[in-house]
């Protein structure tokens, strides 16, 4: 897909998936999750929002790939999704998830919007690190398909999330620290 948009995606440092964990990543674009498919080694599964499931191919293409989906119909479905999440876990599986809730249409790429905390919370139910990537220039690649020379790329945060997964404020801001530092690495890396 990736090379039939004439897209060359660079990972900056090796992205590892020795254990299952809980991966996070920022979200700009529709190819974000190519890029990522074609970088983060291992058996993963992607958590997708509900209306991906109803586009015809691609639907049936998540469900065919056991991708978990996510419904914001109420506090049941909501805890049924986390639950899903975590037996993926214990089967060894990795979850992937863009905790924005959808794309970044900001100005700001380099600024996390709104954060939902379900990443944490299967986290530390399941016992397992959250460890983040960070996205640039996937939303340039897509809008410029025909300037190959249009670089984005892929970076894993050295180190696991620190903070406790039960505070929300301290998990924003190491989030949001994380996001910019990558983010500005990658984007000086590009030029």
């Amino acid at each position: 897909m990736l090379f039939c948009l004439a897209i060359n995606p660079k990972a900056v440092g090796k992205i590892t998936n020795p254990e299952p964990a809980v991966y996070i990543s920022n979200h700009l674009s529709y190819v974000d999750i190519f890029l990522i498919l074609s970088r983060l080694p291992g058996n993963f599964k992607f958590m997708a929002d509900t209306t991906l499931f109803r586009i015809p191919v691609l639907g049936r293409v998540l469900k065919l790939c056991g991708y978990i989906r996510v419904e914001h119909t109420g506090v049941q479905a909501i805890k049924r999704g986390i639950e899903l999440a975590i037996e993926c876990i214990h089967r060894g599986e990795s979850i992937l998830i863009f905790p924005e809730g959808g794309i970044n249409r900001t100005q700001h790429k380099d600024r996390l919007k709104r954060i939902e905390y379900g990443f944490a919370k299967i986290a530390f139910r399941a016992n397992v690190p959250v460890k983040q990537l960070v996205l640039y220039n996937t939303d340039v690649c897509l809008a410029h398909v025909t300037a190959i020379h249009q670089q984005c790329s892929i970076v894993q945060n050295k180190e696991n999330i620190a903070s406790s997964l039960e505070d929300k404020q301290a998990l924003h801001e190491e989030l949001q620290a994380n996001n910019n530092r990558l983010y500005q690495i990658l984007k000086a890396g590009s030029h």
